[in-house]
């Protein structure tokens, strides 16, 4: 499972009612978290081959991972991501963007495992990675999730 997200780690993350840009076609944080969910529901359905240069798609348990997260996060009131897509290293790839142009790059590139990357203008980038083991028992971290009332990854 992910680690829990420690205050010092979301201190990055734009909340609730912030300034971070949401995404063009959302009015609303609501509207912003359902087109997460969507894009990355989206994503799982990508098959091997997707972008016609023969890149592997992300495995299921990175995806379920990345559902996971957007998930805590949203339970934690960070505002949306500003984008949400696939990436071409088989992760899922969360961005913030703010209007003075700071940039906050998630990409989950294991199962329970990501790499952040915050760039300030005028600052020196700064990087952290969050890492743990997967729980052995996939199903338990489905059950438990809050989430699960509130979208299903069974196409």
């Amino acid at each position: 499972m992910w680690p829990k997200l420690t205050s010092d780690l979301l201190q990055h993350f734009p909340k609730s009612n912030g300034d971070s840009v949401l995404p063009s076609q959302c009015l609303d944080e609501s509207a912003g978290w359902k087109h997460c969910i969507e894009s990355i529901l989206e994503i799982r359905s990508l098959g091997d081959g997707w972008d016609g240069q023969g890149t592997e798609a992300p495995s299921p348990e990175v995806v379920d991972s990345a559902m996971i997260l957007a998930v805590m996060l949203r339970e934690r009131n960070v505002r949306p991501p500003t984008s949400t897509a696939q990436g071409v290293c088989g992760d899922v790839c969360f961005e913030w963007q703010w209007w003075n142009s700071t940039t906050l790059h998630l990409e989950v590139t294991e199962p329970y495992g990501a790499d952040i990357l915050l760039l300030t203008p005028g600052k020196t980038a700064e990087h952290s990675t969050i890492r743990q083991q997967k729980e052995t028992h996939p199903e338990r971290i489905l059950e438990s999730a809050s989430w699960r009332g509130f979208v299903s990854l069974r196409p």
